[in-house]
């Protein structure tokens, strides 16, 4: 099967952005390609150029704000009324970024054509684009927790443009999904729950001593956060370091490891000083460092306001090291391995000094790591989930392309 992926690409594979969704996307197209799939991706790249992969071919998507608009202006030339129609809820540059998409596109799917095609997001006008494109192409979508870029009707109606074009909308966790059903997408396109898989042996590649060694951690607990987007707005670092400014027992016996984006890093930094933590803090290191220091920790921390289900918690719990924080996923997780995971927290409710008393409650227990790893291997490892997506593709293919269910609700 011929499968085209639209989203963007982590840094390793040559994109701009580390985050749950550009992770899961590229894992997800090197494992088609592995099985014998003919795959494509076609994103943003640094090299600005189109390329191969690990059997994926790259295909770069111009990013410069002038090239998106150039396209989106031809594009928008040759628009029927039904077009123009379709295109109403975007305005200004996010209407050329639309248009311009759109038209890149177009000429990408004459040129694969792919029998089937899998956008990594809904948010940005993705479907949209797909829906302008024209070409009858059976198509799927993730969404990744469209509603943090939802604050009001018209960001909710810029979401749902071209979703009846669809096939099926895949929800990454029922969080997800629930959020789906109550803002009417299931009304536009049929929404299915595939929990993100992740690999469960990569986590075990580098010995945690070793790790804990080499970063200084020895003779302590560890305590270990990566949010590298919004991780003051959303992930809620300063709940995290408050919890270890107030709690004794925290700032005496344990070690604070924090990944971060530039702001919550600046934030961590000073706050660490003022406080006396004990804490490394980082903005962006290589992933496989990333996830040896989150298999070499005694918990993982992640206080958000919101997720749709945290890939840091997935990688933590693949190499057996608990988890605290964000209460839905904690708790959807603990029903889908069937056994303890960590402790629920809710930033909305509970203060610093409850997040404290559950970071060290997780310490104090004693948590076998090879059972939660295996449990997690049954259930959430590539090999448990990836069948799923290959019958989502085989689903869509056998019923063709949509022409547009909904659309104008």
């Amino acid at each position: 099967m011929r499968i085209l992926y639209a989203g963007l690409l982590p840094p390793e594979a040559g994109g701009f952005l580390r985050t749950g969704a550009s992770v899961h996307g590229w894992e997800l197209a090197r494992r088609a390609a592995a099985a014998g799939h003919e795959v494509a991706f076609v994103a943003p790249t640094r090299a600005r150029r189109s390329y191969v992969r690990e059997g994926v071919r790259v295909v770069d998507q111009p990013h410069r704000k002038w090239r998106k608009a150039l396209d989106g202006w031809r594009f928008g030339l040759k628009m029927d009324r039904r077009e123009r129609e379709a295109a109403r809820p975007f305005r200004g540059p996010a209407r050329m970024a639309v248009l311009g998409r759109a038209f890149h596109l177009r000429r990408t799917i004459g040129l694969l054509r792919p029998d089937c095609i899998h956008l990594q997001a809904i948010e940005g006008g993705a479907p949209l684009s797909l829906l302008l494109q024209g070409r009858p192409v059976p198509a799927v979508a993730t969404d990744h927790g469209y509603w943090h870029s939802v604050a009001s009707p018209a960001d909710l109606a810029r979401v749902k443009a071209g979703l009846g074009r669809l096939n099926r909308l895949v929800a990454v966790s029922a969080l997800a999904r629930d959020r789906a059903l109550q803002d009417g997408l299931e009304a536009l396109v049929p929404v299915v729950v595939i929990h993100n898989p992740v690999d469960a042996g990569a986590s075990g590649q580098a010995d945690p001593a070793d790790v804990r060694r080499a970063w200084g951690l020895e003779g302590k607990n560890t305590a270990f956060f990566s949010g590298l987007t919004k991780s003051l707005e959303v992930k809620r670092i300063d709940l995290l370091l408050e919890a270890f400014g107030r709690r004794r027992e925290l700032r005496e016996n344990c070690r604070l490891v924090v990944l971060a984006d530039a702001g919550g890093a600046e934030y961590a930094l000073k706050f660490v000083d003022k406080h006396g933590l004990d804490a490394v803090v980082r903005t962006e290191i290589p992933r496989d460092e990333a996830r040896a220091l989150a298999a070499a920790a005694d918990v993982c921390v992640l206080p958000s306001r919101s997720e749709a289900f945290p890939l840091v918690f997935e990688e933590s719990l693949a190499a057996g090291v608990p988890v605290v924080g964000f209460g839905p996923a904690v708790r959807e997780l603990a029903d889908l391995l069937g056994t303890y995971v960590g402790e629920p927290f809710d930033a909305e409710s509970e203060t610093a000094d409850e997040l404290a008393e559950k970071i060290w409650r997780v310490i104090m227990r004693t948590v076998e790591r090879r059972p939660l790893r295996e449990a997690f291997a049954r259930r959430l490892s590539w090999e448990a989930q990836f069948p799923a997506y290959e019958n989502l593709y085989r689903e869509a293919v056998l019923q063709g392309s949509v022409p547009g269910r909904g659309e104008g609700r």
